[in-house]
Order: C-alpha cells, then sequence, then structure tokens
C-alpha cells in the first residue's frame, strides 16, 4: 500500500510524463508539417521511453541533443493514418465489467 506522498509523487510524474510527450508530439509535427492529433500517442510514447533508458547512464549534453533531434525525426514518421470517412456513430465509454455478477434482487416477502 503506498503512502499518500508516494501516490502524491506517482501523480505528479505521470502528469510530467503525459505533457513531455505531448509536448515531443507537437514538436515532431512541426517538423512533419502535420497536426499534433495525426502523431499517436502510444507510438511517441514508446520512443521517449527507449530513449530514456537509453540516457539512463549518462551522456554528455551534445549526445543528449542528437538523441533527441533523432527522437524527433522517428516521432515525425508514426503518423496515424487519415480516416476515409468520419464516424457514423458518436464515441462512447465501454463500460468496465466487473469480476462479480451483480446481486440479483430477492423479492421481500410480506408477513402473513
Amino acid at each position: 500500500m503506498s503512502t499518500p506522498t508516494t501516490s502524491v509523487k506517482e501523480l505528479v510524474l505521470g502528469v510530467l510524463a503525459y505533457n513531455l510527450v505531448n509536448q515531443v508530439r507537437r514538436s515532431a509535427a512541426a517538423r512533419a508539417g502535420v497536426e499534433p492529433r495525426r502523431l499517436g500517442f502510444a507510438g511517441v510514447w514508446s520512443l521517449v521511453k527507449a530513449l530514456s533508458r537509453a540516457m539512463a547512464e549518462g551522456s554528455s549534453d551534445e549526445d543528449w541533443e542528437r538523441r533527441f533531434e533523432q527522437l524527433l525525426g522517428w516521432a515525425a514518421q508514426r503518423k496515424l493514418p487519415r480516416r476515409a470517412t468520419p464516424r457514423s456513430y458518436p464515441r462512447t465509454i465501454i463500460p468496465k465489467r466487473s469480476r462479480c455478477p451483480k446481486r440479483k434482487p430477492t423479492p421481500i416477502s410480506k408477513p402473513a
């Protein structure tokens, strides 16, 4: 079980990672001349994770810059295909299934 302090740190790191990936998407989209929405979040996220793992042991500033430029180039190549036609139905959220079945209501018997 995590402490409240740990939970806050995890939340802050999650928001930071999300914003970092979106900034990388914007930079790569500007380089590719497309909208940022055309670059997939999951693909860019995997590239950012790979870069952070590769650079974890520590490197020079020039190496960071070179690898980041490479990252932007690779992210710009991860374009999502355009939809042929717009959705014919609105987006919906699929409810999450419960592990336990729902309780069936039992009839209340009236005393005689």
